[in-house]
Parts: structure tokens; sequence; C-alpha cells
């Protein structure tokens, strides 16, 4: 399948903001000059329209952080013509359920997945073309709270052992620092 580009909405409080490094506590508002406003929706359908993308990776941050999803912006960018894929900080199979009929794709992140059985269960569950896995890095390690595994490669051939067929790296020292991908990695 190769590469492709896919633009990002990181989600909190409501807004889209800027994202920076991974330091989620100074995330500020996300405007852009095609888009003076930070609803998610009103950036997702800037996006379709000037740039033509047809899908969006929203990252749900206070999902993450374990508030429940925003399914209502899922909905609402699904209804404005794009596919979804979200990381709402899924743990395991139930999470993932509760995301049904509200995204296109589940992301479940190294970051908030309890276990790779349980990554498992939810590719049986769902079908591996509805689950993406999130390696996520920070300074370099594998960032985990119950994997286990702290090399980010590691992590990707357990997930992959695990039945997901498609994977995104997201290296949180990069993020926002217009550095692009790590290639040596990915």
């Amino acid at each position: 399948m190769g590469l492709r580009v896919v633009p990002v909405l990181d989600v909190k409080g409501g807004l889209a903001v800027r994202a920076f490094r991974g330091l989620r506590e100074a995330y500020r508002p996300l405007t852009a000059w095609y888009c003076q406003s930070p609803r998610p929706v009103d950036l997702a359908e800037s996006l379709r329209r000037t740039y033509g993308f047809s899908e969006l990776y929203v990252a749900d941050l206070d999902s993450i952080e374990g508030a429940a999803p925003s399914v209502e912006v899922y909905d609402e960018v699904r209804r404005r013509g794009l596919k979804v894929m979200v990381d709402a900080g899924v743990r395991a199979l139930d999470d993932a359920l509760r995301l049904e009929g509200h995204v296109d794709v589940v992301v479940v992140g190294t970051e908030t997945l309890e276990s790779f059985d349980e990554l498992r269960r939810i590719v049986e569950a769902l079908g591996p073309e509805r689950v993406v896995a999130s390696i996520d890095v920070k300074e370099g390690r594998l960032l985990a709270r119950s994997l286990g595994v702290g090399d980010p490669l590691e992590a990707a051939a357990m997930a992959r052992r695990a039945g997901v067929e498609g994977a995104l790296l997201v290296v949180l020292d990069d993020v926002g620092t217009l550095k692009g991908p790590n290639v040596e990695l990915a």
C-alpha cells in the first residue's frame, strides 16, 4: 500500500488544537489560513474543500486521557463526506465497540492499549480493515502504559502478529515541528 498523507486533527475541549511535541497542557486552539474557526467540523470541511482530502485522522485527546469519546464530532465530520479514523484512547475491546457506527477506522494506540491480546480481540471483532495500530513514540521509546515492551519496532511486529494490517507511526517529539515523517523508524 505504501505511504499516504492523511491530515490530523487533534481535538481537546471540543476544539481543534495546535499540537506541539506532545506537550498537551500547552496546546492552544488551532486556526489556519484556510479556516479561521477552531471547530473540528469547520476545519475538516475546509481540508476537504481546499485540498480535496477524503479522510481525516482525529486524535481525541480528552478521550485518550480518559474522558468519553466525542462521537458527535466524529458523526458530523462523517456527514460532511469524510472518512474518519479516530484515536479515542481505546484500551480494550469494549472501548472499540463503543466507536462502532461513529468511525470508519478505530486507531488503537500503544499509549493506551492494555495488551496485544486485547488488540487481537479488537481486530477479530471489527476486522483488520477497520483497525489501525498507532505506534506512539516519545524520546525514542515506545509510549505504552502496560504493554511490557519499549522498542517501537518490536511493538509494530507484535501489532502485526495480533492481526493489524496498517499502522501509524506517531513520534510525539516531532508533532507540530514541521520536521516531516520519521523515515528512519518508518
